[in-house]
């Protein structure tokens, strides 16, 4: 009982901590620098933008499948934000027209987020503690997740990665409960839907979750996968009708996705390649081509969305072409990727500022900054890597385990070639379960010591 008290105080503390720091971040950067929101820039502010288009779509009597803009990005994030707006009353453009954001209004959005990470991180305890027979190895799971700083920087932005790990931090609950019954299925295939929804890398996540089942269930595991699947594609199939009924196209992953490798990876081919046509001219040689063949409309959506799906095939086609550059440019940004920033987010506000001639990313906080990310870094991965050492050693639970390295690398693999650290948010969370492993192990690394030293002066 003791041990449930501190991890509930330390729960309560943590969302004392994130919601004095959501004031203090909302304080400074919840405010607009000429027509500039320093907080709601670039993805955030197109997330806004469908947000403020949607609530209106509605209020005017529109049917929600026909409510709102084209899928263009994430999809639950604007309707959280909808909703939001709608409950508090509150305009979340002061200037629609030019897109200028409101200041104010935003902090019970922030608490929600807070609210829904802490909860989920207590129904994970309550789980880890059946799972777990060492009592100490959730303890220091859940305080990791209470206060590990590169995560507790998302819940105090509107970036997507807070509500997503709840999500995550919820499936991981689902998965370790001994209960295989039909609800913990449904209910699993619906969470797994809605991480799709709040980020699209989780597109293909279920296969792993499939495969621990498969590993895990012992009675009637086919027809439990099949209704996971059913469940999670149901999401899936209510998406792809939604995005019909508004542009006469069923689909369900949205152009930003089809355009990424396009946009991040074909400039570094090139550049590896020291190709005597610069992107630039390929780009517009290749884009203008296509459009002169196609007749294409910047005013028709479905030629849009075509458009994009070609340059996907582009870059997919010029990345088989250069496995070899491709491959490198891969672990060279995975490396970038898996190094932990808990700066990160205030940085971006920061130099969001007009007075700031550089991005965050080339600028001497980076560089400064950048040494003291590496110590961070190296010190949780030493302990990741002594618990999952320790793991493989004593054949603790291999087959949970091993399900979270597969995730580990599915994340890697979708995400990791981007090099942007905030995409790396989920996996600490995989790792937090490594890291409790860590700590154990080295405590009783300490505790061995120190008898087998008495014992010795004894002798």
């Amino acid at each position: 009982m003791q041990k449930l008290k501190s991890i509930y105080l330390s729960i309560l503390i943590g969302i004392f901590i994130s919601s004095f720091l959501a004031i203090v971040n909302l304080s400074m950067f919840d405010k607009l620098d000429g027509e500039k929101h320093l907080m709601i820039v670039g993805d955030i502010n197109l997330i806004w933008q469908e947000a403020e288009e949607l609530k209106n779509d509605i209020i005017e009597g529109k049917n929600y499948f026909e409510s709102g803009i084209e899928y263009t990005r994430t999809y639950l994030p604007s309707k959280f934000l909808a909703i939001y707006s709608s409950l508090i009353g509150s305009d979340l453009f002061q200037d629609p027209e030019k897109k200028i954001v409101s200041t104010g209004d935003k902090f019970y959005f922030l608490l929600f987020q807070i609210i829904l990470y802490y909860s989920s991180i207590l129904f994970f305890y309550k789980a880890l503690k059946k799972f777990y027979i060492e009592d100490k190895i959730p303890n220091i799971i859940v305080i990791f997740l209470c206060f590990e700083p590169t995560i507790l920087q998302y819940h105090i932005s509107f970036w997507t990665e807070s509500i997503y790990c709840s999500l995550l931090i919820i499936l991981l609950t689902l998965i370790i409960n001994k209960d295989s019954s039909y609800s913990k299925i449904i209910l699993t295939g619906f969470i797994l839907g809605l991480m799709y929804l709040q980020k699209t890398v989780s597109i293909f996540l279920f296969l792993p979750v499939i495969f621990y089942l498969l590993i895990s269930i012992k009675q009637k595991k086919i027809y439990k996968v099949l209704m996971l699947l059913t469940v999670y594609l149901s999401v899936i199939i209510f998406l792809g009708f939604h995005n019909y009924k508004k542009t006469g196209i069923f689909y369900i992953l949205p152009i930003q996705t089809k355009d990424a490798h396009y946009s991040y990876i074909l400039p570094q081919i090139f550049e590896k390649n020291n190709n005597l046509e610069t992107i630039k001219d390929f780009k517009s040689r290749v884009e203008n081509d296509w459009k002169n063949q196609h007749g294409f409309d910047e005013n028709s959506f479905k030629d849009f969305y075509e458009f994009n799906s070609f340059k996907q095939k582009i870059a997919l086609r010029e990345m088989l072409n250069n496995k070899l550059i491709t491959v490198q440019i891969y672990i060279k940004k995975i490396f970038h990727h898996i190094l932990l920033n808990p700066v990160q987010n205030y940085y971006w506000h920061e130099y969001n500022k007009q007075n700031y001639e550089i991005e965050y990313h080339l600028s001497a906080d980076k560089e400064n900054w950048l040494k003291w990310r590496i110590i961070y870094s190296f010190f949780v991965y030493a302990i990741v890597f002594a618990g999952f050492f320790n793991i493989i050693k004593y054949n603790h639970k291999l087959k949970f385990h091993f399900f979270l390295i597969l995730i580990l690398l599915y994340y890697a693999f979708m995400l990791g070639w981007v090099g942007n650290t905030r995409y790396f948010t989920p996996s600490i969370i995989i790792l937090s379960i490594f890291f409790g492993n860590g700590i154990y192990s080295i405590l009783n690394y300490i505790k061995k010591y120190e008898i087998n030293t008495r014992a010795t002066k004894r002798d």
